[in-house]
């Protein structure tokens, strides 16, 4: 039984070295364990090789197969793509890519140039309501062939209208 695993070696070998030290198998996984003397050691070795013999979970993050869509505008989260319409992808900078995603996350809603800056630049410390009047140009200028836009409110901040 302990064929599958070669680099393991029995648990009860370890038992009276402090710190224990187990070889590392081939697959990455170390397996360190000091047990009593009572317990017997070649169950817990047809446990470990059991459980390796498992596939592994893969956790697949959410974002990798999100879209937000808006109108005519849609981004993948996962491919990191905007789309207007049929046409090509746009090519947008990371903030720009980041604002866009806040402004589609909360259509139609009123967002403060501080609540752009949290969601954007990561904290009000990396920038500057201006930093914030940049982008949104920018941004605007790429979605000209769009039948949304992004409305000022002056004193309030921005909105994005489908």
């Amino acid at each position: 039984m302990m064929t599958a695993l070669p680099e393991l070696i029995r648990l009860s070998d370890i038992r009276d070295e402090w710190p224990p030290v187990v070889p590392r198998p081939a697959n990455g996984t170390v397996v360190v364990a000091v047990l009593p003397a009572s317990v017997d050691t070649h169950q817990v070795v047809d446990a470990l090789e059991r459980l390796a013999r498992q596939p592994a979970l893969v956790a697949v993050p959410e974002s990798t197969s999100r879209r937000l869509t808006a109108g005519d505008v849609t981004m993948d989260l996962g491919a990191h793509t905007v789309r207007v319409g049929d046409g090509p992808a746009l090519t947008l900078a990371h903030r720009e890519f980041r604002l866009l995603q806040a402004f589609l996350e909360h259509a139609g809603q009123v967002l403060s140039r501080a609540q752009l800056l949290d969601q954007a630049w990561d904290g009000p410390g990396y920038g500057t309501g201006r930093t914030v009047d940049v982008h949104v140009r920018r941004l605007r200028v790429k979605l000209a062939g769009s039948t949304t836009r992004v409305t000022t409110l002056r004193g309030f901040g921005y909105r994005f209208d489908v």
